[in-house]
């Protein structure tokens, strides 16, 4: 720059953003968290956290159940038991579950959604 050019180029802040002094339309400023301001993420991950609770507790009262229908013990289930070690891999149960949890997932959605 030339000593007579009165533009001066972007400084970098803290935050890593650009700034210009001297232009300030269009220039990044920094600031800090605005207190009462609403964010939606915020609403929805409060939201999903409610859920996953509800959840976590209905489960915890069911758990006794799910072992008297079967659920851990089902066809497609591995199990080895050898002496002095016992591999134990749910997969159908692991299949069951998944193919439950997507669809009270996707009821859930849909009923936030409409």
């Amino acid at each position: 720059m030339t000593q007579g050019d009165h533009t001066r180029q972007p400084e970098r802040t803290l935050m890593g953003r650009r700034t210009n002094h001297d232009q300030g339309i269009g220039s990044i400023q920094e600031s800090g968290p605005v207190i009462g301001r609403a964010d939606p993420y915020i609403d929805y991950m409060r939201q999903l956290l409610i859920i996953g609770g509800l959840m976590s507790l209905t489960l915890g009262i069911v758990w006794p159940w799910l072992g008297r229908i079967g659920l851990g013990h089902l066809p497609g289930d591995i199990q080895l038991r050898r002496p002095g070690f016992t591999f134990y891999f749910p997969l159908a149960s692991s299949l069951v579950v998944s193919i439950v949890l997507s669809v009270v997932f996707s009821v859930i959605l849909w009923l936030f959604r409409r």
